[in-house]
């Protein structure tokens, strides 16, 4: 009986050793399904890694803002400045209003208060309050599973998001006729006798209002008729056919090339302008106010880049098709410079913003719009400014070279893709270039940097020649003239009251030796160039 049992038992031993046997070999097979699983997990992962990085790379285009701000209207068009803001002269810059809270906002018909008012409903905390550390890998792993098993199931879900603007109008084609235009501009620099190249080289203010010049003022003109007239306010603050009127009388100082042959040609003034927008506005109320330049950044960060560089181009082309019909040629727009701490305070919102890319992108669609309208723009000011206004004082930017080459990359950029007509340097010292001489009366800057480094071809301008940044260099007035010219500026500012001594000062320079005449004929070509691309020389321009 016993043996009997024993048995049994032993069966049962077997039976149950088989049983664990089978256990084992089903547990084997669990693991390596386990470790199929996890494999696929980690691909599933590395995938969602990939289609994050994604989705960051289209967060970063449509620059979304995490703040609170006021969203405009999908379709309302930037166009002026809001009805609510005061006189441009004291306005409130776009970044500071468009953050006050419970701020009355009209556009387009509409009133709205921003998000972040106090009777606004506010977005809950997170994390919220009973979330924990020790909870992370739970919180993670439920997330990681979600976005698994929703990330095909709406691969447009992101862009959904944001109001989608039509695209940025197209660029370009590069211009095929600039050899054309270079050759046919040194045959008529060659033509010019040394009188009429040292006034060719010379932008001028001008005294009086629309409609007409003063006798005092046209005698000036005829004497020394220069290559650009610029306007202010006090010349331009009125009616429209007033405008018109001086602007005519202004075109009509022409100098005129060949004049002993059967076909000469009349070349005609730049009439030149500062339309950057906001409160840089020298126009009366029958023309339309440009949004300033800081509305269009806080518009990208609520409105997404696209939206923002193509109200931007629109009102830009719109806006110059208003000025060209009134006889403005040049604008001495956009500011390309990258608003900083050290500059915010002389520039605010003159400046496309912080981000050095959406300021070129920015500065980039102004251009365009501007050039469909017939303008030729000026971009400034290079290589940038600091805090202090160059009208009161001298100023240094004290970056090294490395730095200063990151903040002028959208200029770098402007040059490399766009036909930028002109420049505009500033009498800045950048002692990591030149710490001596100003950006305007500096070889190393102009032809080194500027010309050399970053390849521009167009014209170089100077800014103004009477501000007390260059009285503090220790020139005067008519010596810094000679030496910008010397320098590399083909272009420079000057006014009524100087206009005769700056004259007379170039020629007796070129006819001392000081100045070569190449030098300034060159300069010469380079604004020709530019006058024939824009339609300022008249004539028979075939047989060149």
């Amino acid at each position: 009986m016993n043996h009997s049992q024993l048995k049994m038992d032993h069966s049962q031993l077997k039976m149950d050793h088989s049983q664990l046997k089978m256990d084992h070999s089903q547990l084997k097979m669990d693991r390596s399904q386990m470790k199929t699983d996890h494999s696929q997990m980690r691909m599933d992962r590395s995938q969602m890694k990939t289609d994050h990085s994604q989705m960051k790379m289209s967060c970063s285009q449509m620059k979304m803002s995490r703040s609170c701000r006021r969203i405009p209207r999908p379709g309302s068009r930037p166009w002026g400045l809001p009805a609510h803001a005061p006189a441009p002269a004291v306005g409130i810059p776009a970044r500071r209003w468009l953050q006050r809270p419970g701020h009355p906002v009209q556009r387009m018909g509409e009133t709205r208060l921003f998000p972040c008012s106090p009777g606004a409903a506010r977005l809950p905390r997170f994390p919220p309050a009973w979330y924990s550390t020790s909870m992370a890998p739970l919180f993670v792993w439920t997330i990681l599973v979600f976005m698994g098993c929703t990330r095909d199931s709406n691969p447009m879900a992101l862009s959904q998001q944001v109001p989608q603007a039509e695209p940025v109008l197209s660029q370009p084609e590069p211009d095929q006729e600039t050899p054309v235009y270079r050759a046919k501009a040194a045959r008529i620099a060659a033509s010019l006798d040394d009188a009429l190249l040292a006034a060719q080289v010379l932008m001028t203010g001008i005294d009086g209002k629309a409609p007409a010049l003063s006798a005092p003022m046209k005698t000036l003109l005829e004497n020394s008729p220069p290559g650009g007239i610029m306007l202010f306010k006090y010349n331009l603050d009125t009616e429209k056919e007033p405008v018109r009127a001086l602007l005519e009388a202004c075109s009509g100082y022409a100098v005129t090339a060949f004049a002993e042959s059967e076909a000469p040609l009349r070349i005609l003034p730049f009439i030149a302008v500062d339309h950057e927008g906001g409160a840089v506005h020298r126009f009366g109320p029958e023309v339309s106010r440009l949004p300033e330049a800081g509305w269009f950044w806080e518009t990208a960060q609520t409105q997404g880049w696209d939206y923002a560089l193509k109200e931007l181009e629109t009102t830009a082309r719109r806006s110059g098709e208003e000025i060209r019909a009134l006889g403005i040629t040049m604008n001495l727009a956009p500011v390309a410079e990258v608003l900083d701490e050290e500059n915010r305070l002389f520039l605010e919102t003159r400046s496309y913003g912080p981000d050095p890319d959406f300021t070129e992108a920015a500065a980039r669609a102004f251009i365009r719009g501007m050039e469909a309208a017939g303008v030729a723009c000026v971009v400034k000011h290079f290589p940038g400014n600091t805090g202090t206004d160059p009208h009161t004082g001298r100023a240094t930017l004290t970056a090294d070279a490395e730095t200063l080459d990151r903040m002028v990359q959208p200029f770098a950029g402007l040059i490399r893709d766009t036909q930028v007509p002109a420049i505009m340097v500033s009498h800045i010292v950048a002692p990591g270039w030149d710490p001596e001489r100003n950006a305007s009366l500096s070889p190393r800057i102009i032809q080194g940097w500027l010309r050399g480094r970053l390849g521009f071809t167009g014209v170089v301008i100077g800014d103004d020649f009477s501000m007390a940044a260059v009285a503090d260099s220790g020139l005067t007035l008519e010596a810094a003239v000679v030496e910008a010219l010397n320098a590399g500026v083909d272009m420079v500012m000057t006014w009524p009251r100087n206009l005769r001594g700056v004259h007379k000062a170039i020629l007796t320079a070129v006819q001392e030796g000081r100045l070569p005449r190449e030098r300034l004929q060159e300069a010469v070509e380079q604004l020709l160039c530019e006058k024939l691309r824009y339609g300022l020389i008249q004539g028979a321009l075939d047989g060149l």
